[in-house]
């Protein structure tokens, strides 16, 4: 797998918004830091809305993006220093019944790999071996923070899919209403879901098998 490759990365909270995903695509800066990144964080500007982010090597745009259903449950847990409550986890296993909105990003496999060790919090971006080795349903770990788990999902259109999302026991809470806003914000800019594709995305769903 080229570094150039396109793969798509599955944003079920906040980075379902395309200006929250362009947080991790382009950078930001901390709000009283005046480095290269782009200076002083403005008031109202991306940087003052969503923190410091390194952002990644290429920052071109997503060249699509899908609406997609994910047949994984998602739980708000933890509490969030930049949101200030519980952010969007979701489970590794697939539950009957359970149709989660989401969005798929394609991006350049560094650009995913960007994206996935800045929301795991890894001083660098993990290797491309990691996607290489993943079967459809399989997980592995990342390391770093709360969003320590890579999993991949059924492919979209012959491509690889993944998500990011978390193995540790961290406390059910409930989320901020600016972080449901960003959510809801998503959800609201997604594509219209094709009617070939209403049953949800995981092992059991389109592209994958039921384990």
């Amino acid at each position: 797998m080229e570094r150039n490759d396109r793969a798509w990365y599955v944003a079920y909270g906040s980075n379902m918004c395309r200006d929250r995903l362009l947080a991790y695509l382009e950078g930001t800066v901390a709000p009283t830091d005046a480095g290269s990144a782009g200076g002083v964080a403005e008031a109202g500007s991306r940087s003052a809305r969503y923190g410091p982010h390194r952002g990644c090597a290429d920052a071109t745009p997503p060249t699509a993006d899908r609406a997609v259903e994910l047949a994984h449950r998602v739980r708000f847990r933890g509490r969030s220093p930049r949101w200030g409550g519980g952010v969007a986890f979701l489970d590794l296993d697939v539950t009957d019944g359970i149709c989660t909105p989401a969005r798929a990003w394609l991006l350049t496999v560094d650009q995913v790999l960007g994206v996935v060790g800045q929301e795991s919090r890894r001083p660098v971006d993990p290797p491309a071996s990691l996607l290489e080795g993943l079967a459809v349903g399989g997980a592995v770990s990342l390391g770093g923070g709360w969003y320590d788990t890579l999993l991949r999902l059924p492919d979209i259109d012959g491509r690889r899919a993944v998500t990011v999302t978390t193995v540790q026991p961290l406390p059910l809470t409930e989320p901020t209403a600016a972080y449901l806003t960003t959510v809801a914000a998503g959800q609201a800019e997604r594509p219209a879901l094709p009617s070939d594709r209403r049953e949800p995305t995981g092992p059991g769903g389109p592209g994958g098998s039921r384990r």
